[in-house]
């Protein structure tokens, strides 16, 4: 028999101490039922929100420097197109690696769900969005406008360390 602790990083600066544990976000929604091409996606509802993701614009801001682990999913639109979905660092583009979802649809039916996860090193204050567009320029309709409940959308993250 071994006992385990956990170890738990935390970081000081001067406004407050936080703890990676205390540092982390998980936000789901569709705000508004249709997101044109070419946007900032943003996730009106959270289930876990330490403060530091804003519902309203759909940022992430890092309270303390560190390495952040991010996850998003989202569904395409009814629409046959591709859409791509990528994250942005303080307003640019972080890597080119996207989570891509090919539709060849009639116009009722939506893309599978996918998701992207990334980790990526922040300052404090850097702030993460979800950016996306089609490839022919479809906006991204659903058919629940403003559905805060639809959990096919999210966006989280943690700080690792």
């Amino acid at each position: 028999f071994s006992s385990r602790r956990r170890h738990t990083r935390c970081s000081r600066d001067w406004s407050s101490d936080v703890c990676s544990s205390d540092l982390r976000f998980y936000a789901y929604g569709v705000s508004g039922g249709t997101y044109a091409s070419g946007n900032y996606w943003i996730f009106p509802s959270t289930i876990v929100n330490s403060g530091s993701y804003n519902t309203s614009n759909g940022k992430f801001t890092a309270p303390v420097a560190g390495t952040y682990l991010f996850f998003h999913s989202n569904i395409a639109g009814t629409a046959a197109d591709v859409y791509r979905y990528f994250l942005y660092k303080n307003g640019s583009l972080f890597s080119t690696s996207q989570h891509r979802v090919d539709l060849n649809a009639s116009g009722t039916e939506y893309g599978t769900n996918g998701s992207k996860i990334t980790m990526m090193t922040l300052a404090k204050d850097d702030y993460v969005q979800v950016f996306w567009y089609s490839d022919s320029g479809t906006n991204a309709s659903y058919p629940f406008s403003n559905d805060t409940s639809n959990e096919y959308c999210i966006f989280g993250g943690y700080l690792l360390g």
